[in-house]
């Protein structure tokens, strides 16, 4: 049956065809959900990818309800004793999340993978490059692996330090890391993405470049100025560039300019993040802090406002039916409740009576210098384990410019009642079903339960916005979606095994 009114206990079931080497990873399966109230639910798939990464070729699974709930954040440690930057880099691989550190007193702490165990308990995985970059940028998961690429964060001393060009890693245990080679001559390298099958990494050497295995890589283009963050959309590979910004989508033949998204450099001279959200390309942007949206029906870019008194947008993600952003200079995370409203609901940096250096006063005077140092920020938003997780750091990651305090930290926020499958669905067809039984919410995969999240939310999910089967606020998941059916009661798990048993033709 179909006829469901979703104001009570409810079930939805379908069955998901995932492609190998696939354009993407994150899609809607189906919501009824208002926006506006924050009521309803969602069912999807979701792929993390912190900050400018992604996606990878994982998928899970998500499935959360909302009546309008307030956000709820707890503490989840510091990976590094000693680092200040918690780097773009929030992955979950294996059922964990992983997050990376840049930089830190001692050279021997510099570029190391944690793995989190809940609470604040954090497992060091070893020095990723044995000393020969500051840090760790970017983590990935392609074709089963976690890959890290390493990186020299630090723009203000990067053109004057004895630097080696960086390379990518694979991970083969604690402590055992990989050489996977050096791609270009890039002192930075800035993202990861899986694309139709291939690894590709951009870097500060203004070119993009495909793994080849063993240590090999070609590389597929140079740009103006550097290959910065990337993400896919709508089947295609999206890449930025900073100074000067640009965007640009890749479809595995042909590269399309798609300019400025403020129109021009004054506006909007670099952009650090791209991300899927409602079926558009979304991304953030630097010196005034904004978030634009590429229209595809128009092809234009559509300016959604200012995030506060942000200037740099580093991290957007999509967590139970809403968008939201990470932001510097007072690491704060927003969301965008429509039409140009963004809404604060943390700042991680706060001093009493603290006010950051403007924009317009950054300059090479000491004053300029230091105030820049001041600034903390956002740097990964990604769902796991039901929650949305942000890392936190320095402005320049540099341990000698800021502390450790709040920086170098990761929280975790809920909002809600939002389940999430731990592992990755392999290629093939999977029966999945979502169950809501009051404030329980519950994710069957293949006939067995494989994630339940438990709450206070209570009563009617009912909008007027009905129910839709497919593309969501993810994006539009590139494999197959049949056989859907809704209950208006909480099916029971024999009732979902025999579900699954029931394979479609």
């Amino acid at each position: 049956m179909t006829d469901v009114a979703f104001d009570a206990d409810f079930t939805v079931a379908l069955w998901l065809v995932v492609p190998a080497d696939r354009p993407g990873s994150a899609g809607g399966l189906a919501t009824t959900f208002d926006p506006t109230s924050r009521t309803g639910f969602h069912l999807g798939v979701i792929s993390s990818a912190g900050g400018y990464n992604g996606p990878g070729d994982e998928l899970r699974v998500s499935f959360g309800i909302d009546v309008g709930t307030d956000p709820r954040w707890i503490d989840c440690g510091r990976p590094s004793p000693s680092s200040s930057l918690i780097s773009n880099s929030l992955t979950v691989f294996d059922g964990h999340l992983h997050a990376a550190s840049t930089d830190a007193p001692a050279v021997a702490d510099w570029a190391h993978v944690y793995r989190h165990h809940g609470g604040k308990e954090w497992e060091d995985l070893g020095q990723v490059g044995k000393g020969a970059a500051h840090g760790v940028g970017p983590l990935i998961v392609h074709r089963g692996s976690l890959y890290a690429a390493t990186w020299n964060y630090d723009w203000t001393r990067v053109d004057t330090d004895d630097l080696t060009a960086c390379r990518v890693y694979r991970y083969e245990g604690p402590g055992r890391w990989e050489d996977c080679g050096q791609p270009g001559a890039s002192r930075r390298l800035y993202s990861l993405a899986s694309y139709r099958g291939d690894l590709y990494v951009a870097g500060d050497d203004c070119s993009v470049h495909v793994y080849r295995g063993d240590r090999t890589w070609e590389k597929v283009r140079s740009f103006a100025s550097h290959a910065h963050p990337m993400t896919v959309h709508d089947g295609s590979l999206a890449l930025a560039t900073l100074n000067p910004a640009t965007v640009w989508t890749y479809d595995g033949t042909t590269w399309t300019d798609l300019g400025n998204p403020l129109g021009d450099e004054e506006h909007c001279n670099q952009i650090h993040t791209l991300d899927e959200f409602d079926g558009a390309l979304h991304l953030g942007s630097w010196p005034l802090g904004k978030v634009v949206r590429w229209d595809l029906r128009s092809t234009r870019w559509n300016d959604l406002g200012r995030l506060g008194d942000s200037t740099e947008v580093q991290a957007l993600a999509s967590y139970n039916g809403m968008l939201y952003a990470g932001a510097i200079p007072r690491s704060e995370v927003f969301r965008y409740d429509g039409d140009h409203n963004w809404t604060s609901i943390r700042r991680f940096y706060d001093p009493p009576r603290w006010e950051p250096l403007l924009v317009s006063e950054v300059d090479d005077t000491p004053r300029g210098e230091r105030g820049l140092r001041e600034w903390s920020r956002v740097t990964s938003l990604t769902q796991h384990a039901g929650m949305l997780f942000a890392s936190t750091g320095s402005c320049t990651g540099a341990a000698a410019d800021a502390p450790a305090d709040i920086r170098g930290t990761v929280h975790a926020m809920s909002a809600g009642v939002t389940a999430t499958t731990a592992h990755s669905l392999e290629p093939g067809r999977h029966h999945i079903a979502a169950v809501r039984r009051g404030g329980t919410v519950s994710i069957y995969v293949d006939g067995r339960e494989a994630a339940t999240a438990q709450g206070e939310v209570t009563g009617s999910l009912a909008t007027a916005t009905g129910l839709r089967v497919g593309p969501d606020v993810p994006g539009s998941f590139c494999g197959e979606v049949q056989d859907f059916g809704a209950y208006d009661h909480a099916l029971d798990s024999r009732e979902v095994e025999a579900l699954a048993a029931q394979r479609p033709d």
